[in-house]
């Protein structure tokens, strides 16, 4: 019994020692990769390119802005100066009225040149003067109120003619 004890007692030994080196050699993982030469730092970075990035970018909004500019005017339907609505759309223009930031606060025609600050008293006309509309009564001698007795006339005229057919 004591030769099976002490057997017994080295089996357990080889078998505890087997199995604490098969622990280290799993701890330990093997590879085959070798150190060959010491790795050195980058002069300039991988990513991001910065250059390339600010051109592309510029690249693609100057597209954007020329493919906006072209739909923008290509889906624009208005008429911007006298004389397209007859030749759009085949009807007569009764008369044209230019807008209030073509003239003065007395509805005359802004001299060319140097545009110049109203002074204290055109200023203060042009506030109590309210809409383009209101020139005919205040200065009948504008160019914005002949415009307006002009459209007037046209219409007048279009009226009576209309009366006088129908």
């Amino acid at each position: 019994m004591e030769r099976d004890v002490e057997t017994n007692r080295q089996l357990y030994d080889t078998l505890l020692q087997k199995s604490r080196e098969a622990d280290i050699a799993t701890a330990m993982r093997g590879s085959n990769a070798r150190i060959i030469d010491a790795a050195e730092p980058p002069v300039s970075p991988y990513k991001p390119n910065l250059l390339w990035n600010v051109l592309l970018g510029a690249l693609a909004g100057l597209l954007a802005a020329l493919l906006l500019v072209f739909l923008r005017g290509r889906f624009d339907r208005s008429f911007k100066a006298p004389g397209e609505v007859p030749f759009h759309l085949k009807l007569p223009e009764l008369g044209v009225i230019p807008e209030r930031d073509l003239a003065f606060s007395n509805g005359h025609a802004k001299p060319s040149g140097i545009t110049m600050l109203p002074t204290m008293t055109q200023a203060r006309e042009l506030s109590q003067a309210g809409t383009v509309e209101t020139v005919t009564w205040r200065d009948k001698s504008s160019i914005i109120a002949e415009c307006f007795r002009g459209a007037l006339t046209s219409v007048l005229t279009l009226v009576k003619m209309e009366r006088h057919l129908g």
